[in-house]
């Protein structure tokens, strides 16, 4: 997929489409449905979405819309940064405002750009996802352009009292424009915003037409900072009386549960939660999943059509991910850093969620319990795919048990992510003989808390004088065992790998005609003459990728 957006399209207005520049002659005939399809397919590659929209008129009405829908995405995934695709899509929208907006904009000493034509579209009808915190940014280096401030790469932006009126007005103007030609929004991220939160809880509340465009929201995403929280508690407030079909919450650092709790109560068709600390603040948050009357908060009332959770730097308790019997999906993310003891972790070996596919848990600074997540793998029977990423393991010498069950009651597994000890090969053996359908392994030293293999003494298990872990003789029962179906492998964390050891692994790979990519982060120390391997087998095409990663 291409990340780079194309030369103005949505935002640079010199380049925005022209009715004549459309190719008119020979153009494939395909029913509008077929159409749709292809353009949705290419929904997140602008480039070549831009080209189609070239080739005929109606190849160009269909492309547009999906195109304009959720400009931000473009933006966000883009890697740019620049004036250019900052500035130019908010004058593409200020253009099409209404003459009584820019009359506003004038009179606020807002000097709107020139441009040689009027929009070929109005795009804001386009509009189907608004992100506040990226409408923000826009409008902040557009108002820094056209007053010619120049802002240079890492410079702090200082915004004063008249600079921040000026910007909060073009917000204003854009958004009522957004809410009244837009016919429904799906997608609205409040999640961050310095002004914007204060004027998108004054708009949806006075403009009639918000009630309407936002009936039909699938996902919402929250939050505040302490300026910025009785702003998003009228937002909250206000989707509760508009928004009943949300199928996508995602919280951020926000303060009022109750105005939470009435959001989620009235929602009919809710599926997803995601609940995350932002990642910047000190302490794990601490909530109350009851109420003042101990009634359970929302959340778990709703637990059992949940399919989607993550819980990301906050404490919750463990025993109530019994109540999400649908979850196909967990993720637990710096949960229960620092201080979450293993009288609290041991309630999850008593939880059963049959519909699992996906466990997913990193934690640098918590101390966990293999054993214990190894019982609640044994409860999870159609996991797919397995992540368990943490630095301070308590019981490193039970990597095995966790492999072992993995092994027995996991059959389906396709990803396994996780410690391994080089004493676990009669566990990796039953897992590669017994798991057919894996195809990716991400495999890290199993270590204690002092950062050390705490496991019975031998030989093999002796780290080098550089802290580093052998990974020949994991590889070499990898190697023998040729899973048929194993396209991935990545190491991380220390390993040390030979040269000699690789290229056997990859002579097997290729005698079963399945090639394989190989992945390793900075950690990772080769002997011997790896580079020349590497290079070798990829142009056989037996090792179709392989690169160092700076993963975790």
């Amino acid at each position: 997929m291409s990340t780079r957006i194309i030369p103005h399209l949505h935002w640079y207005h010199s380049r925005r489409i022209n009715p004549k520049r459309v190719i008119t002659n020979s153009s494939p005939i395909l029913d509008e449905h077929c159409l749709i399809r292809i353009f949705e397919y290419l929904a997140e590659d602008p480039n070549s979405l831009f080209c189609c929209a070239l080739v005929s008129r109606v190849w160009c009405i269909y492309a547009l819309p999906i195109l304009w829908r959720n400009p931000w995405f473009y933006i966000r995934n883009s890697g740019t940064g620049s004036y250019r695709w900052r500035t130019g899509l908010i004058t593409t929208y200020v253009a099409t405002l209404p003459q009584s907006s820019k009359d506003i904009l004038s009179q606020a000493g807002i000097k709107i750009p020139r441009i040689s034509k009027i929009p070929a579209f109005d795009y804001s009808c386009f509009l189907k996802g608004l992100h506040i915190c990226s409408l923000e940014v826009h409008v902040i280096f557009w108002i820094l352009l056209i007053t010619g401030v120049t802002v240079e790469h890492g410079r702090v932006i200082v915004i004063n009292p008249l600079l921040r009126k000026k910007i909060f007005i073009v917000i204003q103007e854009l958004m009522k424009l957004f809410f009244r030609k837009s016919s429904v929004i799906y997608n609205l991220n409040a999640g961050s915003g310095i002004i914007v939160p204060e004027i998108l809880a004054n708009v949806i509340t006075e403009i009639p037409e918000a009630k309407k465009v936002l009936t039909k929201l699938k996902t919402f995403t929250c939050g505040s900072t302490v300026n910025t929280t009785k702003f998003m508690a009228k937002i909250v407030s206000t989707l509760s009386n508009y928004s009943r079909n949300i199928q996508q919450l995602e919280i951020h650092p926000y303060e009022d549960i109750n105005e939470l709790s009435k959001l989620i109560s009235v929602q009919k068709y809710l599926s997803t939660i995601s609940m995350e600390e932002n990642h910047t603040s000190g302490n794990i948050r601490q909530i109350s999943w009851k109420d003042e009357n101990g009634a359970p908060f929302e959340i778990i009332k709703k637990a059992q059509f949940i399919t989607r959770l993550t819980i990301g730097r906050m404490y919750f308790p463990v025993e109530e991910l019994a109540n999400f019997v649908n979850l196909e999906e967990l993720i637990l993310s710096a949960f229960g850093d620092q201080d979450y003891p293993r009288s609290k972790w041991i309630q999850l070996t008593g939880v059963s969620l049959k519909k699992l596919k996906i466990f997913y848990f990193c934690s640098v600074n918590s101390i966990i319990y293999l054993d214990i997540f190894a019982n609640f793998i044994k409860n999870c029977k159609h996991l797919q795919q397995i992540i368990i990423h943490s630095h301070k393991l308590s019981d490193p010498k039970n990597s095995g048990l966790l492999i072992a069950n993995i092994a027995q009651y996991c059959p389906d597994i396709i990803l396994y992510e996780g410690p391994i000890l080089q004493d676990n090969l009669k566990e990796l053996t039953k897992l590669l003989q017994s798991c057919n359908h894996l195809k990716s392994l991400h495999l890290r030293p199993s270590k204690g808390i002092s950062g050390t293999i705490n496991q019975v003494a031998s030989s093999s298990n002796q780290e080098n004088a550089n802290g580093k872990i052998n990974f020949d003789i994991i590889l070499k029962e990898i190697t023998e065992k040729q899973p048929q179906n194993l396209h991935n492998l990545r190491i991380s964390d220390g390993w040390i790998i030979s040269a000699e050891a690789f290229e056997k692994f990859l002579e097997s790979r290729e005698k079963i005609s399945r090639p394989v990519c190989f992945y390793w982060n900075p950690t990772v120390h080769f002997t011997g003459q790896m580079e020349e391997v590497c290079k070798t087998y990829h142009r056989y095409g037996v090792l179709k990728q392989y690169i160092s990663h700076v993963f975790y």
